[in-house]
């Protein structure tokens, strides 16, 4: 590596401005632990009203409970597949856009479609 012998040393390597390594050890000690903006209470001013958004690789669904805003994983516990993939919008219920589970303000299962067919009982091949 060349180094102009009248500057001072690097402080950073250089391979650390785009190294994939140096960048994902800076989100997880820099910003995985922290508070991050999403929005603004006033685009979800109504019961209902929410937005996704992803945050260091989490897909993330924040909702308009009732007054309260709360956020959530927006992944579905059946497949994990997202619950929603609108970007915002208002919906009545907390529903998984493709098997319709439905979640309540807390995020716990609250509606499963032909829950029978998903019984701790039933016994796998």
């Amino acid at each position: 590596m060349w180094v102009h012998t009248g500057r001072l040393p690097h402080v950073l390597a250089p391979s650390c401005y785009y190294a994939p390594e140096h960048h994902a050890r800076e989100l997880a000690g820099l910003f995985a632990g922290g508070w991050h903006g999403i929005t603004t209470r006033d685009a979800l001013c109504s019961p209902g009203d929410f937005i996704t958004a992803e945050v260091l690789g989490e897909p993330v669904l924040v909702r308009n409970c009732d007054g309260e805003l709360r956020a959530f994983q927006n992944v579905c516990a059946h497949r994990h597949s997202l619950l929603t993939a609108l970007p915002n919008g208002t919906s009545p219920r907390i529903r998984c856009q493709y098997h319709g589970w439905e979640y309540d303000a807390d995020g716990r299962g609250l509606r499963v479609p032909d829950a029978r067919s998903f019984s701790a009982s039933r016994t796998s091949g």
